[in-house]
């Protein structure tokens, strides 16, 4: 047997150096908290368009009612208002609003022999992958003071709080013509890094050296539709109802409480009021699946349900922390919201225990209709000659026709169905074969004039043709 060659892998080539791939100027500023930065290749602010001012503008709303959101929403931990430098209410809102996409993520380790603006710059620096050379940033040591502070204040031994502390920066960028919007989460563990914090901007011994592990996060933020015209006069923002609806929704993602936002059909259109049996739906949102208060020790089996009070207890299709799927079967008079159930078996037998735990109840109300049930109305397509012809002339004494359509045979059984013509005598047709639901053939024995055919099962009409006429 011959041997099988071996493919030696290709070695990697450097790129030759190409006159005309040039990098484009870009320049960037940061806003006063250093969250949001502005990047452009283009040199005159008045080269950005209206509509890119607009997707940007959509960014520092989403901002500002996103550190609302979490100021404002009590840790149920510590009894106390969230920080927005709390890393578990940042990390709710970017894995429950479906607005961002992570694209790479790595853990970052930075060490320091002092303390400043120095050290605060270039931390900053080496987490945005920025090199800023002399440029200024002047929230640099704010915003890693302020990330200290809240990891002493949460690093402590009884605090029951999520021990990562961080921030999120958005970066807008205006490329060559495309907006681009992209967003980084950086977070330290308070309770790993606490030496480090207490050394650092709190009582600033510049002599201590610091040594910090850090976790980064990239995402693609996709930016929101929920305020009209971007909640544009922020000075109304208390009476806007839809920015306080955006506000109120990230609050519920910083919690992690389970929102749905929707109910579709497969098509991705608004499921209607009345649900058609046996045809599927989804249910979106966040946290659908999000069940609570189990020991994850006791090993947990849990299934989840999408049930109707009073209705059907549908099982959930493929349930996702996003999306959870139902299909009804039964029909359903009294319009009812579709609650998702988890379903949680705990122990081994003979002891498992079995609990019921309702996760959320959608906001619309929904009935099934009754299973349509196939038609057997008969429908005549018309009569046919031998050769498939329709007939529009007169029948011919001695040949063989058939009438064709649907449901013919109405239910009935094939051995009572016949075919006339009312008031002929003797009756001008006699029955040719087995009568089917499709086909029922017949002769044309007497002429008869401007008549229909009529299929007859017993004393029964089932259906006629249109008149016609034999000779």
């Amino acid at each position: 047997m011959a041997k099988t060659p071996t493919i030696a892998p290709t070695k990697l080539q450097k790129p030759q150096p190409d006159p005309f791939n040039l990098q484009a100027e870009k320049r960037y500023v940061f806003n006063e908290t250093g969250n949001i930065m502005m990047a452009s290749t283009e040199i005159g602010a008045e080269e950005i368009s209206q509509e890119v001012r607009d997707v940007f503008a959509e960014v520092s709303v989403f901002f500002a009612a996103m550190t609302r959101a979490m100021s404002t929403t009590i840790n149920p931990k510590t009894g106390k208002f969230y920080s927005i430098y709390d890393y578990e209410a940042i990390e709710g809102i970017v894995a429950g609003s479906g607005l961002f996409i992570r694209v790479s993520e790595e853990d970052i380790t930075h060490e320091m022999s002092s303390w400043g603006v120095t050290v605060s710059k270039e931390l900053i620096e080496g987490l945005l992958g920025l090199a800023t050379g002399s440029g200024e940033m002047a929230f640099a040591q704010a915003m890693v003071s302020s990330i200290g502070k809240r990891g002493l204040e949460i690093s402590g031994k009884n605090n029951k709080s999520d021990g990562r502390v961080g921030t999120i920066v958005f970066v807008c960028e205006y490329l060559m013509g495309m907006p681009v919007i992209s967003a980084l989460v950086c977070y330290v563990d308070s309770k790993i890094a606490s030496q480090s914090f207490t050394l650092g901007p709190c009582i600033k011994e510049q002599s201590s050296s610091l040594h910090l592990l850090l976790h980064k996060d990239t995402y693609m933020f996709v930016t929101p539709n929920f305020i009209r015209k971007y909640a544009g006069d922020l000075l109304s923002a208390e009476s806007d109802l839809e920015y306080l609806e955006l506000v109120d929704f990230l609050q519920d993602l910083v919690e992690r409480k389970p929102t749905v936002t929707a109910v579709e059909t497969p098509a991705g259109n608004p499921a209607p009021t009345t649900l058609t049996p046996n045809q599927p739906y989804f249910i979106l949102g966040a946290f659908l699946t999000e069940v609570t208060g189990i020991d994850p020790k006791s090993d947990p089996k849990i299934t989840f349900t999408v049930d109707f009070d009073g209705g059907e207890s549908i099982p959930a299709a493929n349930p996702q922390s996003s999306v959870v799927g139902f299909t009804p079967t039964q029909p359903m008079s009294k319009a009812t919201p579709a609650t998702i159930v988890a379903h949680i078996t705990t122990g081994k037998a003979p002891n498992q225990k079995t609990t019921k735990q309702n996760i959320v109840t959608t906001g619309t109300a929904f009935t099934v209709a009754e299973p349509s049930s196939p038609s057997n109305t008969p429908q005549v397509n018309g009569i046919f000659d031998s050769h498939n012809t329709k007939m529009t002339g007169d029948l011919t004494v001695g040949q063989t026709y058939k009438v064709s359509g649907t449901n013919l045979l109405g239910g009935h059984a094939a051995s009572g169905v016949t075919v006339e013509v009312v008031g002929s005598t003797p009756q001008a047709l006699s029955l040719v074969g087995t009568p089917t639901d499709s086909d029922i053939s017949f002769k044309v024995d007497h002429a008869f004039s401007s008549k229909p055919v009529t299929i007859m099962a017993d004393s029964t009409k089932l259906a006629a043709t249109a008149r016609t006429s034999a000779n």
